[in-house]
């Protein structure tokens, strides 16, 4: 699941990767509970560049190790 919160005033998204499995209501509480919201993808797009996202912070925690 990923949790979104908006931290600036520019308004651009951080996410949280969680791990966790959680049914729907306690994903969303999850998030809740650290000032952010259970991501929903309303279409392919923002499917699209979640995907990418995930793919880059994931290339680049392999760099780190």
């Amino acid at each position: 699941m990923l949790c979104i919160r908006r931290v600036d005033r520019s308004y651009r998204p951080r996410y949280e990767l969680v791990t966790k499995k959680l049914n729907w209501q306690s994903a969303a509480e999850y998030c809740r509970d650290r000032n952010s919201q259970l991501v929903a993808i309303a279409n392919k797009e923002e499917q699209d560049a979640l995907r990418l996202y995930m793919a880059e912070r994931l290339a680049q925690g392999e760099q780190n190790t």
